[in-house]
């Protein structure tokens, strides 16, 4: 999560409605890249609107609070949950009204935001792919809640060498990578130096591929893939006992992220939950 606080000051002449002078910034920031968000105000005749324009390549969602609010209503209920789609166009966020106009007006908020949309449900019959290369099979080492380190998450570990090729289980757009890392090792100690891609899709869920090789990303932030599409190579970066891929899929959220089950496409041609302890062979066909 990314936390900003502003400031924005309203001062009233109470004589004439015509000399409030508003005082504004403008913020942009970036969580990652080419995303940007700005939040700018319009001056009404009896208040102002606060707006948000978001620059980059997918939603956001953006919470805004006030520290202060003086001698204004604002019509929302505080803290405002808003999302920001993707796109450049404004996005009303509130509205604040003078309450008395022989009162200066006065207001401070703050704000956090995350990319992508925290009320995305997710497309619970969509048929993912397996995430390597079509005929080629590899062992599911861990699984769903694995007693190793997915104990409260829907994650799937997959066996397999370094330098494997990595296909995308599902289109969408990447929004972050990192590929600087060759460090690995067997405990949490090295939990921040993997390597990742994440990819958010049409629904507003996203998948995260962790673990990857040094410069191991085929992709790049912005890049909009297909289901399919070669995406990467497979590693031994972070917390890692042996070469293997992490694949999850997940909402986003405010404080904390949600695991999502899937269901891949399997030689069968049926969608099934992995197991545990299988090995899987991938088709990339429906």
């Amino acid at each position: 999560m990314t936390y900003y606080k502003g400031l924005l000051f309203g001062r009233h002449d109470p004589k004439s409605m015509k000399n409030i002078l508003w005082l504004f910034l403008l913020f942009s920031f970036s969580s990652f890249a080419q995303e940007e968000l700005d939040i700018f105000e319009k001056r009404i005749s009896n208040g102002v609107e606060l707006y948000a324009t978001n620059a980059g390549p997918i939603p956001l969602s953006l919470e805004v609070s006030f520290n202060r609010l003086k001698n204004l209503k604002c019509d929302v209920s505080i803290p405002h949950m808003a999302m920001v789609p993707a796109g450049n166009e404004p996005v009303r966020l509130l509205t604040l009204t003078v309450i008395d106009r022989n009162k200066s007006p006065e207001y401070d908020f703050r704000f956090n935001y995350i990319p992508g949309d925290v009320n995305a449900n997710h497309q619970d019959d969509f048929v993912y792919w397996l995430p390597y290369k079509p005929g080629n099979s590899h062992n599911l080492h861990q699984g769903y809640h694995g007693d190793f380190s997915h104990k409260d998450v829907y994650a799937l570990d997959f066996s397999m060498p370094e330098g494997t090729a990595i296909y995308a289980a599902r289109g969408g757009i990447v929004t972050d990578i990192k590929e600087d890392s060759n460090v690995g090792c067997g405990n949490p100690s090295c939990k921040g130096k993997s390597n990742y891609l994440v990819i958010c899709h049409d629904d507003g869920t996203f998948s995260n591929y962790v673990h990857l090789e040094k410069n191991g990303v085929a992709v790049q932030v912005g890049d909009q893939v297909v289901q399919g599409q070669l995406i990467g190579k497979s590693g031994n970066t972070g917390w890692s006992s042996g070469p293997h891929l992490h694949f999850e899929v997940y909402a986003r959220g405010i404080k904390k992220n949600k695991s999502i089950p899937t269901v891949f496409l399997s030689e069968s041609g049926k969608a099934i939950r992995l197991s545990e302890g299988k090995s899987y062979k991938s088709v990339h066909s429906k």
